[in-house]
C-alpha cells in the first residue's frame, strides 16, 4: 500500500512519468542491440583485461575472462602485480589464446602499458573501455554502446 501511495505521489509530481519510462526503454533498444552483436560476434571468444572495469558486462556476453588469476588477483586488490604475475600475462598474450585485451586509459599505468605494448607486438587487439562517461559523450546510452560497438569491432580483426 505505501508504495501505491508513493507511486501516485510521484505520478503526480511528473505527470508525464509513464512517457519518460517509456522513452527510456526505448533509449535501450540500441543498448541490447549492441550487447547481442557482442554476444554474437563473441562466441567462443576470451578476453584478458588489465583491470575488471568491463569484465562483468564480457562474461554476460558469453565471452571467457583469461586473465591470470596471480594479476587478477592483484588487480581487483588495487595492488601491483607481481613479475611472476606479469610473465603469465606476457605468456598468455604470446600465446594466442587471448582474443582481446581491454584497457581503462582513465587509469592507465606503467604496468597496463606494458601489457598493452605486448598485446601490440603479439597482435592481440586492443580496446578502450572507460568506468566514467567521458565528457565528450553523447549520453550514457551512447557511450555504453560505442564502447560495445568497438569490442565487437575488436573481435572481427
Amino acid at each position: 500500500r505505501a508504495r501505491n501511495i508513493g507511486f501516485a505521489r510521484l505520478q503526480q509530481l511528473l505527470p508525464d512519468l509513464g512517457e519518460r519510462a517509456d522513452a527510456w526503454e526505448a533509449s535501450l533498444q540500441s543498448y541490447d542491440d549492441a550487447l547481442d552483436g557482442l554476444a554474437d560476434a563473441g562466441d567462443g571468444a576470451t578476453f584478458a583485461s588489465t583491470e575488471p572495469v568491463a569484465d562483468d558486462l564480457l562474461e554476460a556476453a558469453g565471452l571467457s575472462n583469461v586473465t591470470p588469476p596471480g594479476y587478477r588477483s592483484a588487480a581487483l586488490n588495487e595492488t601491483e602485480p607481481s613479475p611472476s604475475d606479469l610473465a603469465a600475462f606476457d605468456d598468455l598474450l604470446a600465446s594466442g589464446k587471448v582474443d582481446l585485451l581491454v584497457v581503462n586509459p582513465q587509469s592507465e599505468g606503467p604496468v597496463a602499458d606494458q601489457l598493452r605494448r605486448s598485446a601490440d607486438g603479439d597482435q592481440v587487439p586492443v580496446v578502450e573501455v572507460t568506468e566514467a562517461v567521458p565528457d565528450d559523450a553523447d549520453g550514457f546510452v551512447a557511450w555504453q554502446v560505442a564502447q560495445l560497438n568497438s569490442l565487437t569491432a575488436a573481435l572481427g580483426q
